[in-house]
């Protein structure tokens, strides 16, 4: 199950909660700000808890490539007016970190970017230096393979994922009676292993 799916199914239980009661919050909110000092190959297993707290999941996958640790944190907000969710995934190869994805919808740490930079990144031309320029601090990475559901499938068309996503707040009301949805922007690029970018991925979905 990637983060989308896992947003679907414990985001929206807190919105519709929240139409009910008053307000109503999933999973615990954790020290995202750590988020920031992420480093691929450099983050180690045994760090995340003292950066972050501790984690809603832990999951174990080894393979002939090495053994993966998923460690995933989520905390979902909803009050009488919208829904807010707040989430981490972090995957470890080796006890190192192989890839990581965090986005928010809250106000003080959404999760943005500006989409309409895209055209100027040209396939098997721009480098990472001119993506970081254009669209800033991808907010995930990979290094391939991966695991982790949201870059696996993308690990054929290159050798280093970086991720941009924005998440819409949503109506409580909206969602209780079906009328509302949760949209969600993800911009992919895709780099080979000099750095240059072999891929570029925009689509826009909605969760209900």
């Amino acid at each position: 199950m990637n983060m989308f799916s896992l947003l679907k199914l414990t985001g929206l239980t807190a919105m519709v909660a929240g139409v009910a009661c008053g307000c109503a919050s999933v999973g615990k909110d954790f020290k995202y700000q750590g988020a920031g000092s992420l480093e691929l190959k450099q983050t180690r297993s045994s760090d995340y808890q003292a950066l972050f707290g501790k984690p809603n999941s832990v999951e174990m996958k080894e393979t002939s490539e090495g053994k993966f640790e998923l460690v995933r944190y989520l905390y979902a907000y909803a009050d009488m007016g919208s829904a807010r969710s707040r989430v981490l995934d972090m995957e470890f190869r080796d006890g190192t970190l192989n890839s990581y994805h965090y986005l928010s919808s809250f106000d003080k740490d959404k999760t943005t970017v500006n989409a309409d930079q895209l055209k100027q990144i040209q396939r098997g031309v721009s480098k990472k230096e001119d993506v970081l320029q254009l669209l800033g601090k991808p907010h995930g990475k990979a290094l391939c393979p991966s695991y982790d559901a949201d870059f696996k499938d993308k690990c054929g068309k290159g050798a280093e994922i970086w991720l941009w996503t924005v998440m819409g707040k949503a109506s409580t009301f909206g969602v209780a009676y079906g009328g509302d949805q949760i949209e969600v922007h993800n911009i992919f690029v895709i780099f080979d292993k000099d750095g240059v970018v072999t891929e570029v991925e925009s689509s826009q979905t909605k969760n209900t």
